[in-house]
């Protein structure tokens, strides 16, 4: 493992109260911290398996806006449930953590652009 590559996880923005009574979120914390990515993984295959499945039945809305697209390893102690992060410069949904060992795989989701998106 070569823990040559950074992550930066994003907490859940925190709300605040103005002067004048009204709520605003403010920004989302962030801490940046060392990974390994795990680019194939079984997350992978079962959402292919499940997609295929879905198109067998005539489903062709075989997704859900969201496309898996890697899975990261960090220490433990590093992940504190953040919801989201930016790997490589792009924003993800952390959409599963696995707690192994000493490590936790988090299962990074990107949004699908479906602008200008045609079916049929």
């Amino acid at each position: 493992m070569r823990w040559n590559a950074t992550i930066t996880l994003l907490g859940n923005p925190e709300r605040y109260q103005d002067d004048e009574g009204a709520w605003h979120e403010g920004e989302p914390s962030k801490r940046t911290v060392f990974c390994n990515e795990m680019k194939y993984a079984s997350m992978f295959m079962g959402n292919l398996r499940s997609n295929d499945i879905r198109s067998l039945n005539n489903n062709l809305q075989v997704d859900t806006g969201q496309q898996p697209e890697v899975q990261i390893q960090v220490r433990q102690g590093d992940y504190r449930g953040e919801p989201m992060c930016v790997y490589k410069g792009r924003e993800y949904y952390i959409s599963f953590y696995d707690r192994a060992g000493e490590f936790s795989v988090l299962a990074l989701v990107g949004r699908l652009n479906t602008v200008g998106r045609t079916d049929g």
